[in-house]
């Protein structure tokens, strides 16, 4: 039985890889020698923009056949898996069926055991970025060796290289390592990588221990995908400066926030153009800013964070009178000089109240805000909106609660919104199921329609799959 059963995995594995080998051979640029790495000629500027709806350590990396994922949102290595939507399996993405993935050299999927801040499938390859080397005091290896990089890899599991190098040092004392966060750390700040007209922008932190003689080098880097070229955009000075994070990128234009060195509330909100190399800092609201529009005060929620388009940066407010918490506004600035801009900020009607909470990926509030395609995007723990740029509703859809198994009084839910090929993904992480996050999608013409219902797409697993992990679970409960 158990031989029929390897042959069985063996087949699938070769059955699956041989469609993805088809799909990346219909994409090799013959120009370059047939290589599956083979740069495409053109300009960057050629290249797609970063999707500042579609990016961030929980980004859906989706082609036409199936889905790829970098590994579970609370694990602590790499895990690259392929979910094919015809069959509905999934495999570890390694085109080597006899592989035991066990973070060798040979295994595209658990390839070293990086450890993996995120992943981007970009132009045709999954990108990654993380960390190798001595990560863990103690650890039995003979290098000390710490690196923070960029690997490409194929989408058929074939190979896998390194772009670049982001940072490197020598961890001597075998101390505990910091890094940047992301799917390995879970719910902090977006610290993640985004690619944008070819290049990546990375976050970057590098510390040993906890004092200021281990620190060894924080900030952005920015890394041509063709070249692995590397250039500074922001250096940290010193650790308490805080790690840039929640990038995103527009045309000429990279917005990063980075945490205040006295360590308020709110984040200082940058502005940095890429083809002067100058960096701006955008204030986009003080209490000697008049915030009075539609004859209405309006407060500005300084513990949700800002998104933005081409020449706009949104951010969430409310109307109030008196000691009322009153409805939910979004604030338009403009995105040059951060300056506010009355006739295009919306006034809601949706209510704000002080006291909900909910825990997002995206800041540690009820509430989130991120771009769409079609104008604006807003979320609380019930509902998702759309919204056009002239505030008109185009759509809903509720949190299916009830199909998630979400509770009256849950609190602090991880629910994360993502678009990705005319389709809106809701990523939910129930901890009672060891951190495999359960991913629904819907059309989002069927929400503009009206009729708009959640269907299950996959499930974000680890080395070991979510039915397996549930057949262990059963098997300890006994």
């Amino acid at each position: 039985m158990r031989k029929q059963m390897n042959f069985y995995k063996k087949t699938i594995c070769i059955i699956l890889l041989g469609m993805l080998c088809l799909m990346s051979a219909c994409g090799e640029n013959k120009e370059n020698g047939g290589s599956i790495f083979g740069q495409k000629q053109g300009k960057q500027q050629d290249l797609p923009e970063d999707a500042p709806w579609n990016h961030g350590a929980a980004a859906i990396m989706e082609t036409e056949t199936g889905w790829y994922t970098g590994g579970t949102m609370m694990g602590t290595g790499m895990c690259l898996r392929y979910y094919d939507k015809a069959s509905g399996n999934t495999i570890l993405l390694c085109n080597k069926p006899e592989c035991q993935h066990e973070g060798n050299d040979e295994c595209v999927a658990t390839y070293r055991n990086i450890r993996i801040i995120n992943a981007l499938l970009y132009d045709g390859f999954l990108y990654v970025y993380g960390a190798e080397g001595n990560l863990q005091s103690g650890a039995p290896t003979s290098s000390k060796t710490v690196s923070l990089c960029i690997w490409r890899a194929a989408p058929d599991g074939s190979v896998i290289d390194k772009v670049g190098t982001v940072l490197e040092a020598e961890n001597t004392q075998d101390q505990t390592v910091k890094t940047p966060s992301g799917l390995f750390t879970g719910y902090n700040q977006d610290q993640c990588f985004i690619i944008h007209q070819g290049y990546a922008y990375i976050p970057y932190y590098l510390q040993f221990g906890t004092g200021m003689i281990g620190f060894q080098g924080g900030g952005i880097m920015k890394m041509e995908l063709a070249t692995g070229k590397t250039e500074e955009v922001v250096t940290m000075e010193y650790p308490a400066n805080g790690v840039p994070c929640y990038l995103s990128a527009f045309g000429d234009t990279l917005y990063y926030y980075q945490p205040p060195k006295s360590g308020g509330k709110a984040f200082p909100l940058y502005r940095y153009s890429i083809s002067e190399k100058t960096i701006q800092e955008l204030t986009l609201w003080s209490g000697d800013v008049d915030m009075a529009f539609g004859g209405k005060k309006h407060a500005f929620l300084s513990s949700s964070v800002a998104t933005f388009t081409k020449d706009r940066i949104y951010a969430l407010g409310h109307a109030f009178e008196e000691e009322e918490d009153g409805n939910l506004s979004i604030l338009a600035f403009d995105g040059m000089t951060g300056e506010l801009i009355k006739e295009e900020c919306l006034d809601l009607d949706l209510p704000y109240s002080k006291k909900a909470q909910r825990r997002s990926a995206r800041a540690p509030y009820y509430l989130s805000l991120m771009p769409s395609p079609d104008g604006l995007f807003l979320a609380d723990d019930k509902v998702a909106y759309f919204y056009d740029l002239s505030g008109k509703k185009l759509g809903e859809i509720e949190v299916p609660r009830e199909m998630l198994g979400i509770k009256e009084h849950d609190n602090y839910l991880y629910l994360v919104y993502k678009i990705c090929n005319e389709k809106l993904y809701l990523i939910y992480e129930c901890q009672d199921d060891g951190g495999y996050s359960r991913v629904l999608s819907c059309p989002i013409e069927e929400i503009y329609q009206g009729v708009g219902a959640y269907q299950d797409a996959y499930r974000i697993q680890g080395y070991m799959t979510y039915e397996k992990y549930m057949e262990v679970m059963q098997q300890y409960a006994k």
